[in-house]
């Protein structure tokens, strides 16, 4: 029996010395953890810098209402621009001016996890339902222009659209005035249901009305095509023999008027638009556009990226950031063209 009780405590010994080496003991490669050395975090000290994860670039989407129009594609470069600054990866979805298509377009983004939304909603009323889904999902979105109704959201990247179409409407009653035009103004909207083109609808007319001319006939486009304010510009005039002038809300909208006027062989009508572009700008150079609120929307997409990247870093940021509007007249073009071809445009696009 005690034989049997020595042989079995030797067994035992032998076998604890089995386990110990195979785990490597106090000297083993992973520094007595048995766990692999490159899922071990050492404790932070006050020397020591937060941990980073430079395996994953932030991934980004900007979920934009239609890439035909040239503004959001102005927009989309600045936000490629700093995206490409810090290495972080943009995808684009196009929403072709559907507000179901962008709140697919939102939740494909969600699953397939992205780290911070940049939305230009197709319109105010409907912003609210991306916003949501963005919410429940832990996504933090930065609003890019036009406006939401309401929802949660980290920041807000704006115009000040009333106030930069009040400037516009200025400027072409002044001009009436001095130049002895009088006559009604026609107006091609951007879509109403946004909350931009309702400010640019408020501050035009009231600068206008104000100086005591009269708004025409007023409509509103739905695609934001060319051809559709082509059309809408022929009514205008036909139905409004007293029409001298038109406020165009976009810069598709305003390439659709000149084509019509220039069809029409109608001269005389002014134009004042919002948005600039090379066309718009080339148009303000030869006299057919008399004035221009040009947004800065490469400038918008750079602030919406860096307001974004401030948010996920620091898990705050400012609440709006405001971008203002250039007044461009045939007087200040030239002056201004370095400006312009930084924020306004991209060249060549």
């Amino acid at each position: 029996m005690k034989r049997m009780q020595k042989t079995l405590s030797l067994t035992l010994a032998l076998v604890m010395m089995l386990l110990l080496v195979s785990c490597g003991g106090n000297g083993g490669s992973n520094g007595g953890s048995s766990a692999p050395a490159d899922t071990k975090t050492p404790a932070p000290t006050e020397t020591t810098e937060p941990a980073k994860n430079d395996d994953k670039a932030l991934e980004v989407a900007y979920l934009l209402p239609s890439a035909a129009v040239p503004f959001w594609v102005y927009l989309q470069n600045g936000i490629q621009e700093k995206c490409d600054e810090y290495g972080y990866n943009l995808t684009v979805y196009d929403s072709n001016n559907e507000a179901s298509t962008q709140l697919k377009n939102a939740q494909n983004a969600i699953t397939t996890g992205k780290d911070l939304i940049i939305i230009s909603p197709c319109d105010s009323s409907s912003c609210p339902a991306v916003l949501d889904v963005a919410e429940e999902a832990g996504i933090p979105v930065i609003v890019a222009d036009v406006g939401t109704d309401s929802g949660t959201y980290a920041s807000y990247i704006s115009t000040p659209n009333y106030e930069g179409a009040h400037e516009v409407g200025e400027y072409l009653a002044k001009y009436m005035k001095e130049n002895g035009v009088d006559g009604t103004i026609g107006e091609i909207t951007i879509p109403l249901s946004r909350k931009n083109g309702q400010l640019r609808q408020e501050g035009f007319t009231k600068a206008v009305t104000d100086a005591g001319f009269q708004m025409g006939t007023s409509l509103s486009v739905s695609n934001s095509t060319y051809d559709e304010a082509e059309g809408f510009c022929q009514n205008i005039i036909s139905g409004d023999p007293n029409c001298v002038a038109i406020w165009s809300h976009q810069e598709t909208s305003t390439v659709g008027i000149i084509t019509a006027l220039e069809g029409m062989n109608e001269k005389d009508v002014l134009i004042a638009c919002f948005d600039g572009s090379p066309i718009i700008v080339e148009y303000i150079q030869q006299g057919k556009v008399l004035c221009c609120g040009a947004q800065q929307p490469v400038e918008m997409g750079r602030q919406a990226l860096e307001t974004g990247k401030t948010y996920i870093e620091t898990g705050s940021c400012d609440a709006e950031v405001g971008v203002p509007t250039l007044l461009i007249t045939a007087e200040n073009v030239e002056e201004l063209m370095p400006e312009i071809e930084a924020n306004v445009y991209t060249p060549g696009v």
